[in-house]
């Protein structure tokens, strides 16, 4: 592009610019900001900066202070009609079989999903074991209370199918001793293990019986260990299992 075909095509971008910030710069402070940078940067320059913008490398920031002077929804719909653009369009729902395009246009905005707390490089320190537990139920406490994982991140794993790894992460690595003490027998003995080498008794899930006992106290029925009003261990009792 010739110069002089850039600077004419620079300015039309500063006026649209500026007149798309004025609903939502109350302050003018927003604007006072961007004549300063873009007033220092030659030609090529702003040429460069909004390449890398449109490329999603660089961004315009509003700033603001809330309850101040922080823009409305009405202010930005203002702002978005300038450049011709609108939040609101009918949406095509695909849960139908045929497909549905709904009556009234909806309000499309960007939804902002939060980060997942417990990744590796969020922590501070890292536990190898997962020895020291509470006698009651069996989690892991003290040193090695960050090998546990999450709410959020069983959540993360549920809905992308991950079951096999909840099993062990909710199993032998959490409150099952039996199945912890058999896996580690498995991995020392043979260098390896196998989901179908260690046992998956109910009686030896410390965390799922406390939560039946708290249960079945409060007269709530669940089926979490038996399908009747009994504690397993009274069951056995009554079974004769050992």
């Amino acid at each position: 592009m010739k110069p002089e075909e850039l600077k004419q095509k620079r300015q039309k971008m500063m006026e649209l610019l500026f007149k798309t910030l004025a609903p939502i710069d109350k302050s003018g402070k927003n604007k006072e900001l961007y004549e300063n940078k873009f007033g220092t940067m030659s030609d090529k320059q702003f040429e460069t900066f909004f390449n890398n913008f449109f490329k999603g490398k660089d961004n315009l920031i509003l700033q603001f202070i809330p309850f101040d002077n922080e823009p409305t929804m009405e202010d930005a719909m203002k702002s978005a009609k300038i450049l011709n653009f609108s939040f609101n369009e009918r949406v095509y729902l695909n849960h139908f079989k045929e497909g549905y395009m709904s009556d009234f246009e909806c309000m499309i905005l960007p939804l902002g999903i939060k980060r997942l707390q417990q990744m590796i490089n969020k922590k501070n320190s890292t536990s190898f074991t997962a020895t020291n537990r509470d006698s009651k139920t069996g989690q892991v406490i003290n040193e090695d209370k960050n090998a546990r994982i999450s709410d959020v991140e069983t959540a993360a794993m549920m809905v992308t199918g991950m079951k096999d790894v909840l099993k062990e992460f909710l199993g032998p690595r959490a409150d099952d001793i039996v199945g912890y003490n058999e896996m580690t027998k498995q991995i020392l003995e043979k260098g390896y293990v196998s989901q179908e080498d260690i046992p998956n008794d109910p009686r030896n899930k410390t965390t799922l019986n406390l939560v039946d006992v708290y249960f079945l106290g409060a007269g709530i029925k669940s089926n979490l260990i038996t399908d009747n009003l009994m504690l397993l261990s009274a069951l056995d009792k009554e079974t004769g299992v050992k």
